[in-house]
C-alpha cells in the first residue's frame, strides 16, 4: 500500500493573499447585487405608483377585521386576496392531511386485526388437529 501524502500548505502570505482575494471577489459580488436589488426596488416603485393611482382599491374581503381605533371609531382591515388564497389552500392540505393520516390509522389497525386474526385461527386449527378435539374446543381455550 502506498502512503498517502497530502498536497504541501500554502504559507501564510499565501493563505492571506488568497483570503483577500475572496474578500474582495465577494465584497464586489455583493455590491452588485445591492446595486440590483435597488433598481429592482425603484422599478416597482416606479410601477406600482403608476398602478396604484390609476386602479380603485380592492374592496374590503368577506373576512374583513373590525376593531375599534385608538378615537373610538371603527377601523376595517382586510388581508390582501393573496393571503386569503394561501389560507384558504392551507386549511384545505391541512384537512386532507389530517384525514389521511386518521384514515390510514385505521386501515393500518384493521389490517393488524385481519392479520392477528388470521395467525389465531391457523394455530387454533394447528392446535385442533395435534389435540385431536374440534377447532371449536380450541377456540374456547385461546383468549
Amino acid at each position: 500500500m502506498r502512503p498517502l501524502h497530502a498536497a504541501p500548505m500554502p504559507s501564510p502570505e499565501e493563505s492571506a493573499e488568497a483570503l483577500r482575494a475572496y474578500m474582495v471577489k465577494s465584497g464586489e459580488r455583493s455590491a452588485k447585487y445591492e446595486k440590483e436589488i435597488q433598481e429592482l426596488k425603484a422599478a416597482l416603485a416606479e410601477k406600482g405608483g403608476a398602478v396604484g393611482a390609476s386602479s380603485p382599491p380592492p374592496a374590503p374581503a368577506a373576512s374583513a377585521i373590525t376593531t375599534m381605533g385608538n378615537t373610538g371609531g371603527l377601523t376595517s382591515s382586510a388581508p390582501p386576496a393573496t393571503n386569503l388564497a394561501a389560507s384558504q389552500k392551507i386549511r384545505e392540505y391541512h384537512d386532507f392531511i389530517s384525514k389521511y393520516i386518521v384514515n390510514s390509522q385505521l386501515e393500518k389497525q384493521r389490517a393488524v386485526i385481519a392479520a392477528e386474526s388470521k395467525v389465531r385461527s391457523f394455530y387454533e386449527e394447528k392446535l385442533a388437529s395435534l389435540s385431536g378435539s374440534p377447532p371449536s374446543a380450541a377456540a374456547a381455550i385461546a383468549p
